[in-house]
């Protein structure tokens, strides 16, 4: 209760007899002077009483003013509190306090917060102790701020395009909201309540709102995508698998599982594979197989599609000309292809060749009787069988080469199916006529048995004998190429952007990558954006096979052309694109294309089996790996090195490739292989006498051929070099145990001979009905008490092993000799 003085003007007024309370005297004095502020006003002056009364004494005078003294209320209290959720107060405080303190600079107040269970307290103190209304509008202010924002969290309305929310002059900047599932017991140790980690209260350093709230977000958002990629997803029935393998997270994909049963699987038979790996499409298969899907391989690069451009729109549409044909010569190995093709070129290639073989894509184009022709001379070897293909995929007319001496090879048949199977028309060549021993009868006959009946013996096929070194019947086949040409009437398309097929291609010291190609459809021009394979660039030179520069390539027409940026591959296709943008792309595709099957061929050979681990017994515990850095001069070439180097045999010993590429060996090849312990092979490269003298000093060993049987050769010995000798044993006698002499700790079996001879330098069975007991060397051999080395049939001896004491009469004991010998791969 306080203390209110009431009174009235004039002379007289008296003080109630009963006096204030000490706690009431403050507001006493106040009221009381401003009760006489209206007796001054009126000129009366203030009794002594009054000041009595205000200093909380009694009346000592005479009281002028008859004042009464009432208990009234004191006035209100002007701190306020006022409470909201922890996620509306975080965004009432804002970045650092900001927001806080604009909205006590705004007001004139002081306005502290803290926590209480689920909710953040703020106590609003005014800077003047009686400025209520200050307090009330620090409130308002907070009130209204809370009530936008949570607006904005229920999605019905949102700040400004810088996302803030303006009240009364203020900005309150937020994070927009991520709409999220949320979880009963999604609060962990970071202040809020619920379970943390282990099961206990949440505590820890205090983190914003607004932060917890995007990491439940992104959590949740994670956790519906790993769902949804098992719930939508469905298995495929068949797929397509490619040559260089899939990813195990691809792999899981078609099948609709998890990566981590595709690991399993492959573990469980016997193979060891990360989730990010790729695998081989072997491993591919046997992953489908288990659960039922089936598997489908894609052709084999060795499967023969006649490549042309007649589907492209431009192609089509545009104006057709007569062009060249292009004839490929094909066969078997050393039957006269590149002698034929010098005479018809009237030049000396065969001589140059390492080996006397062809072991690239030669492309000519030569005049007869005002007629062009290209001729592509393919290799003949067994290892180059995807040269040959790609001679017969772009080829109009295929020319079988067979040597009158020798007759059909296994290369003349396959050359013969890759020609059949690219639909071109087919000439024999019967080559080496002036050679003794030529039988041109004997070539018909067999060819007639492979479906190529002579048209002599009323079949549809032109077979020419010819001599390459005389120059008989080659008119006759020129004229027979004409005249196919004729009636096939070959033509193209000249003015649309170029297109056509890489032969071969290589790294040059000086000029960078070389791509020999042939132009299929349109013309190639200088300046022009060409993309081949994983490389890309402008043509900047090109040269044909006499030499000379060319500004423009017809089609049928083959040339080298620099520019690229990269060594594409052997076989890849070409084309003329509008700008380098579109070239990248494409070039960088097929660099992720490559990198796959790369990576497919290395982890091939890093599958560990499980006889690799301790405990487990079998053969694999002799599987050696051998690290393989191939280099080769051409992209054929070191497509034909690999395929050859696969078809070794590699249950033995497996070959992994860390590094296959076109160039020069290098200083960091030896470097590689000398860390991974590897060997270098190079095929038509010959490594420079710094790079031999750096593999030298690190012990580093260099296969480098230009031959390709002898670089196997070499690559094979090496893979044998790796295994242990085995051991052979071959029976030599058998003996049989008549009586068991010695004492517990040393016992000999007294034998007779039955067959062969029993040597001291034996490995011995002793086989006890049926069944054998023992397997070891023989220590002792006497008769009577004089050792002998061997004991012949018919003769009686003792024969004691070190480690076997249990000889029993009747034991029949068969006698071998070991010896050793080098292991093979097979």
């Amino acid at each position: 209760m306080g203390v209110r003085v009431a009174g009235t003007r004039g002379a007289g007024f008296r003080i109630a007899a009963r006096a204030p309370a000490p706690d009431q005297l403050h507001s006493a004095r106040c009221l009381a002077r401003a009760a006489c502020r209206p007796c001054l006003a009126g000129g009366a002056r203030v009794a002594p009483a009054c000041h009595a009364l205000a200093a909380g004494g009694r009346a000592r005078s005479s009281v002028v003013c008859a004042a009464k003294v009432e208990a009234v209320s004191p006035p209100p209290n002007a701190v306020k509190t006022i409470e909201f959720p922890r996620e509306v107060a975080g965004f009432l405080i804002g970045k650092k306090g900001a927001h806080v303190r604009a909205v006590s600079k705004r007001a004139n107040v002081r306005i502290d917060s803290r926590d209480e269970g689920k909710k953040r307290i703020f106590t609003v103190k005014p800077n003047r102790k009686t400025d209520a209304d200050a307090v009330q509008q620090a409130l308002g202010i907070l009130r209204e701020a809370a009530a936008a924002y949570k607006e904005v969290l229920a999605g019905n309305s949102r700040g400004n395009e810088n996302n803030e929310i303006l009240v009364q002059g203020i900005k309150f900047g937020y994070n927009p909201p991520q709409r999220r599932r949320r979880d009963n017991n999604d609060r962990g140790n970071n202040g809020f309540s619920g379970r943390g980690r282990n099961g206990g209260r949440g505590g820890g350093r205090r983190v914003s709102g607004n932060v917890i709230e995007k990491k439940r977000s992104a959590r949740a958002q994670r956790r519906e995508l790993r769902e949804s990629r098992i719930t939508k997803s469905v298995r495929q029935e068949i797929f397509e698998v490619p040559e260089e393998g899939m990813a195990v997270s691809d792999l899981a994909t078609e099948l609709a599982l998890d990566p981590t049963e595709i690991v399993k699987v492959l573990f469980l038979n016997g193979k060891m594979a990360t989730v990010n790996q790729i695998i081989d499409a072997e491993s591919v298969t046997l992953v489908a197989e288990e659960y039922g899907v089936e598997v489908l391989q894609k052709e084999s690069e060795d499967t023969v599609v006649k490549v042309t451009f007649e589907g492209d729109e431009d192609v089509t549409e545009g104006e057709q000309e007569a062009r060249p044909p292009v004839v490929a010569i094909m066969g078997h190995v050393d039957h006269g292809k590149t002698s034929l093709l010098d005479r018809l070129r009237k030049s000396q290639v065969a001589e140059g060749e390492a080996g006397g073989i062809t072991q690239s894509i030669g492309a000519y184009s030569i005049n007869v009787n005002s007629s062009w022709i290209t001729l592509l001379d393919t290799p003949g070897h067994e290892a180059f069988t995807a040269m040959r293909a790609r001679g017969a995929s772009v080829t109009d007319i295929a020319v079988l080469v067979v040597a009158a001496d020798d007759g059909v090879k296994p290369q003349t048949k396959e050359a013969l199916q890759q020609a059949q199977a690219a639909g071109v028309p087919i000439i024999v060549a019967v080559t080496k006529m002036d050679v003794s021993g030529a039988q041109v009868e004997r070539v018909k006959q067999e060819l007639s048995q492979i479906n190529l009946l002579p048209e002599e013996w009323g079949g549809e096929t032109v077979v020419v004998p010819l001599s390459s070194k005389t120059g008989e019947g080659v008119d006759q086949l020129l004229d027979s190429i004409v005249l196919l040409s004729e009636v096939y009437e070959y033509k193209g398309v000249s003015d649309v952007p170029a297109r056509g097929t890489i032969l071969e291609a290589n790294m040059d010291k000086s000029c960078g990558p070389i791509a020999s190609c042939i132009v299929q459809a349109g013309s190639l021009k200088i300046g022009d954006v060409v993309a081949a394979g994983t490389g890309y660039g402008k043509v900047k030179s090109m040269t044909d096979a006499s030499g000379e520069s060319r500004d423009e390539v017809k089609p049928s027409f083959a040339v080298q052309m620099i520019g690229l940026n990269n060594v594409p591959s052997a076989g890849d296709a070409f084309q003329v694109v509008e700008d380098e943008q579109t070239a990248r792309e494409m070039a960088e595709k097929a660099l992720d294309k490559e990198r796959k099957a790369r990576l497919s061929e290395q982890s091939s050979g890093s599958f560990m089996s499980f006889g690799s681990f301790d405990g487990f017994e079998g053969t694999e515990n002799d599987l050696k790996v051998q690290n393989i850095i191939l280099r080769a001069g051409a992209s054929g070439s070191l497509e034909a090195v690999k395929g050859s180097l696969r078809e070794l045999p590699q249950e033995k010993v497996l070959l992994r490739y860390l590094l296959s590429a076109t160039g020069d060996i290098t200083p960091s090849d030896v470097d590689l292989a000398s860390t991974s312990d590897a060997q270098i092979v190079g095929f038509d490269v010959t490594p420079s006498e710094e790079v031999l003298a750096h593999a030298k000093q690190l012990g580093v060993k260099i296969y480098s051929s230009d031959i390709i049987y002898n670089l196997i050769e070499d690559v094979q010995s090496t893979m044998v070099s790796l295994l242990e000798d085995v051991e052979v044993m071959d029976q030599v006698g058998e003996a049989e145990v008549l009586a068991v002499f010695g004492s517990n700790k040393s016992k000999v079996a007294g034998c007779k001979v039955t067959d062969g001879v029993v040597q001291n330098t034996s490995r011995v069975q002793v086989m006890r009905k049926k069944r054998q007991v023992y397997e070891g060397d023989v220590t002792s051999l006497r008769i009577v008490k004089e050792d002998v080395s061997e004991v012949v049939e018919g003769s009686e001896c003792g024969i004691g092993c070190a480690a076997y004491e249990d000889w029993k009469a009747g034991d029949k004991i068969v006698a071998f000799s070991v010896s050793r010998k080098k292991a093979t791969l097979d």
